[in-house]
């Protein structure tokens, strides 16, 4: 077993929660084929494209995945126009083993949609890095999207820099997969920066969600929210490590963490470890996490309303997810998204 995505701030080793296991076998895919990469692109965009000999994805860091026989990629541009359209990154990973990083750069002033697909239907791995940089005056809105099959060993890591007056919305969806690792981090380093992480997952059967989401606040007067809401059924795990990391200087700065999971099954398990780092005294932090089953009251008013059991445990899922799909920047990605989840719960 392999130990990874380390919480920079631990809790008793009796949780289990501050590190994640996983089966060193799953670094042994030595499939050959380049990544299957397409784009959708307006003009707006400088490219800066380069083949890499390393991975940056400081998850696997001690893994030397770089050295095996994968498709590596690297993407870097720069976004120099707003337009009303969104930026679509499409990954099909069908029969692809995939190390890569995409970093975007947002320019000053600029507002920017970026649309983040990465799925395939067959067993596969995928171990890629997204950093973006929002610089002064920008407002960027991100919806990275994960869909594998649940074999699949997913593990991601975004890198965030948030800089003056800028504004960073980013929405995660993952559809689950054996090993769906994250590890999101926000430097809030400007003055007056937001940044707003809202997290959506759906798992079932064997899969294991280790969810890492760090904001560091440095600047004056910046807003952090993590807000995240899953559901997962069969003999599934999530664990989320929520941090909110008030460091010396960010007068007047305000995190909040909120954090969600409905069980499906007796045999699905969640930890939560929601944590408030203070450094400045002038500040306002709020947290809360919570976990609970469907509620049988809910049940029975649905089924009397002509509802079988299946129909009303969906709805009332879907009912928890869609305060979160609704804060989403496209109406089709929320059609796709919608769409994706009710067939993931007919298959339950």
């Amino acid at each position: 077993m392999i130990e990874l995505n380390f919480s920079p701030y631990k809790t008793s080793k009796n949780y289990a929660i501050n590190s994640v296991f996983v089966e060193e076998n799953i670094f042994e895919n030595k499939i050959e084929k380049h990544v299957k990469f397409s784009q959708n692109f307006d003009d707006g965009i400088n490219f800066l494209h380069k083949k890499f000999e390393k991975t940056s994805n400081f998850i696997a860091e001690n893994l030397e995945v770089e050295k095996r026989k994968n498709a590596n990629h690297k993407q870097i541009f720069e976004i120099v126009k707003s337009i009303e359209k969104s930026y679509i990154l499409d990954f099909d990973l069908t029969d692809v083993a995939f190390v890569g990083l995409n970093e975007i750069v947002v320019k000053e002033n600029i507002d920017a949609k970026i649309i983040i697909k990465m799925h395939s239907n067959k067993k596969t791995y995928s171990n890629s890095t997204l950093k973006i940089v929002c610089e002064k005056n920008s407002r960027v809105d991100v919806c990275a999207v994960f869909d594998f099959d649940n074999e699949t060993s997913n593990f991601v890591v975004f890198e965030n820099i948030v800089e003056n007056n800028a504004v960073l919305n980013f929405n995660v969806v993952d559809f689950g997969s054996r090993y769906s690792i994250q590890n999101f981090h926000s430097k809030i380093e400007g003055n007056n920066a937001i940044c707003n992480l809202n997290s959506i997952y759906l798992g079932d059967g064997e899969e294991l969600f280790d969810l890492l989401y760090l904001q560091d606040l440095v600047g004056k007067e910046c807003v952090a929210n993590i807000d995240v809401v899953g559901a997962i059924g069969g003999s599934a795990k999530k664990n989320f490590k929520g941090i909110i990391n008030f460091e010396k200087g960010c007068a007047k700065s305000f995190g909040g963490e909120n954090e969600f999971c409905l069980l499906l099954s007796k045999n699905a398990k969640s930890k939560a470890l929601p944590m408030l780092m203070c450094g400045e005294e002038d500040v306002d932090g709020k947290h809360s996490t919570s976990v609970g089953r469907a509620d049988p009251k809910q049940i029975f008013y649905l089924m009397s309303r002509g509802l079988d059991y299946g129909d009303a445990l969906k709805l009332i899922v879907k009912a928890k997810l869609n305060n979160l799909i609704e804060k989403l920047f496209d109406e089709k990605l929320k059609e796709g998204i919608n769409k994706r989840i009710d067939e993931k719960l007919n298959e339950k």
